[in-house]
């Protein structure tokens, strides 16, 4: 037990405390293990697939912009009251590798979704379906497929014009979107034709909610398969 008059050195906030500790751990792997660690932990939290060696060099760069952070003497930015009505002082800092990795994420986000409906488009339907099905066989887990297109929906762009169109398919995806679980996707793969890909679910699952989207618009057909 520390003496009265000891000095107690700093708590380091929880932010801080993990980040040492993630530096601690990632230092004492070999170059290719800290290579997969990072490429999967940047995919978790980004969503973006980079290689193993870019993954490296953006953590080297957090890592020296953070201490050249910390060695920089910054003037407080923003001021909150404490209990005793004196200001307390928070600096808010800049990454600019965040905002890079944002930018790179919004570039990616839409180049695989579909500008009308904001659904998922036909590209990345193919990849994500042929990796679903690819795990369905790799672990015998079920896997649905529903395929759909609007009833009759031609008649609508011929009678009331592309625009009255154009918002049934907006009204088609919100209503893919609600009827859909977390681990659901829902893909615009032509004019008026979507894909709901349904991991750990069969045949009977994938059919009662084909009939859930039912009750929103009438499918044409509806091809289920596990």
């Amino acid at each position: 037990m520390s003496s009265p008059g000891a000095s107690v050195p700093p708590r380091l906030p929880v932010e801080d405390s993990y980040l040492e500790l993630l530096a601690d751990t990632l230092e004492s792997l070999d170059l290719s293990a800290r290579g997969q660690f990072l490429q999967h932990y940047i995919r978790a939290i980004t969503h973006l697939d980079l290689r193993e060696s870019q993954c490296i060099q953006l953590w080297d760069d957090m890592l020296l912009r953070r201490r050249e952070l910390s060695e920089k003497p910054w003037p407080p930015s923003r001021a909150e009251n404490r209990l005793d009505g004196r200001p307390r002082f928070r600096r808010t800092l800049s990454c600019p590798d965040c905002h890079r990795i944002r930018r790179a994420k919004i570039l990616q986000l839409n180049a695989v979704t579909d500008p009308l409906t904001g659904l998922y488009n036909r590209r990345l339907f193919s990849e994500t379906f042929e990796k679903e099905l690819n795990r369905s066989r790799r672990y015998g887990s079920p896997l649905g497929l529903v395929v759909l297109d609007l009833h009759r929906f031609k008649e609508v762009n011929d009678q009331h014009g592309h625009p009255r169109g154009d918002e049934v398919l907006r009204v088609a995806a919100a209503t893919l979107k609600k009827a859909l679980r977390t681990s659901d996707s829902a893909f615009r793969i032509g004019g008026d034709e979507f894909a709901l890909l349904l991991p750990q679910t069969d045949a009977e699952q994938a059919l009662a909610l084909s009939r859930r989207v039912g009750n929103g618009f009438l499918p044409k057909c509806c091809n289920p398969c596990s």
